[in-house]
């Protein structure tokens, strides 16, 4: 089709399309930079410029302005040179800037300022705990008090989160000395935790960066998980069990695995819900003994994609209705009777920590039917 002027329409959209991406297409590359970003500076410079030629070469290569083109090459030769100069003036000005790490003073003393009131709270808060004054109150919740806290708490990661919701909740109960002082949970690991974010907090070329560090990190599955493979011999084991008689019973003991998928934390697995029926009383949380070491020992270091074998029942074969539970805090060990139900919760000393359900059956071949399920 072809308008009063003699000009075809296609051309007519032509040109304006080449005239909208010379004059738009830098911005939309810097809204893409802006939500994306990810690539280095140059990179989205580059996109910004050939945007600018881009499309001063559609307006050049269509009518009625490639005709005058023709007809007058040295202006147009002229026009062209100049559109190159405004482009990498453009994408190289303090405006069009790609570079938030390179660019703006004031952005990144901001960025500064922020971090520093950050630490800031965390000695305050450290010094509140340590005084004494709020007796029964942890060290995260002193902290999480804190005005600025609601403004870190968007940048902090999930081990961070868990680091601080573990010692609010109290999951982990270490006693210990700080300045010739007793402290139950004392503050320096999730202080050195939170010193470790603000520390990233800082390197990262700008805040919004920070944020984006995060995207993954905080998207992905649990850290530490409980599982248990009744195929896999190792954790169904024939053994045997000898009774204060002397007399030796054939018996399974069955364990699970705890896995780290993240770093190497100190890692204990307890028994919650663990009711004495005969005394009508639940016992509290009951350390379960890591296979093959001393019952002294309640915890122990996990590597990152190692699964660490803790025992958690036995049972007799000739017993059907009872198991014992494999725990080691109570002289003379805990009866269960089957069938039963309790919780088994890892806890790590970086806040991490999951719960799985015990569920305790009897099969008709008299063996246990021991099954893991979600709380």
């Amino acid at each position: 089709m072809v308008d009063p002027s003699g000009i075809p329409e296609v051309s007519l959209s032509l040109l304006a399309t080449g005239v909208l991406l010379s004059l738009f297409g830098p911005v939309a590359v810097k809204v893409l930079e802006r939500l994306m970003g990810g690539a280095p500076a140059w990179v989205w410079r580059l996109a910004a410029f050939l945007c600018c030629i881009a499309g001063w070469a559609i307006v050049l290569l269509n009518d009625p302005v490639k005709a005058q083109a023709k007809l007058h090459p040295r202006g147009f030769g002229l026009a062209t040179l100049i559109v190159l100069i405004l482009a990498v003036l453009l994408v190289r000005s303090r405006v069009f800037n790609l570079a938030p790490a390179q660019g703006d003073a004031s952005e990144k003393s901001n960025q500064r300022a922020r971090v520093e009131r950050w630490r800031k709270m965390i000695v305050l808060a450290e010094r509140k705990y340590k005084g004494g004054k709020e007796s029964g109150v942890s060290f995260a919740e002193i902290v999480q008090r804190q005005p600025a806290y609601l403004e870190l708490e968007p940048y902090l990661s999930t081990r961070a989160l868990s680091a601080l919701g573990a010692d609010r909740e109290g999951h982990s109960q270490i006693v210990g000395k700080v300045d010739g002082k007793e402290f139950i949970n004392p503050p320096d690991h999730l202080r050195s935790i939170l010193a470790n974010e603000l520390n990233r907090i800082e390197l990262a070329p700008d805040l919004l960066s920070a944020l984006r560090q995060l995207d993954g990190q905080n998207l992905i599955g649990p850290q530490i998980d409980i599982t248990f493979d009744v195929s896999q011999p190792e954790f169904v084991d024939p053994t045997e069990v000898t009774d204060e008689r002397g007399v030796t019973w054939p018996c399974k003991l069955y364990r699970v695995t705890v896995t780290s998928h993240s770093s190497s934390p100190v890692t204990s697995l307890r028994a919650k819900g663990v009711k004495n029926t005969t005394k009508g009383r639940t016992y509290p949380p009951l350390n379960l003994r890591i296979t093959g070491k001393n019952d002294s020992q309640k915890e122990i270091r996990l590597h990152k994609g190692e699964p660490q074998f803790w025992d958690v029942v036995e049972k007799k074969d000739s017993e059907r209705d009872w198991a014992m539970l494999r725990e080691t805090d109570i002289p003379g060990g805990h009866l269960l009777r089957v069938p039963s139900e309790f919780m088994i919760t890892a806890s790590c000393d970086d806040g991490l920590n999951v719960t799985k359900r015990v569920i305790l059956g009897s099969k008709e071949t008299g063996d246990l039917d021991f099954r893991l399920a979600d709380p």
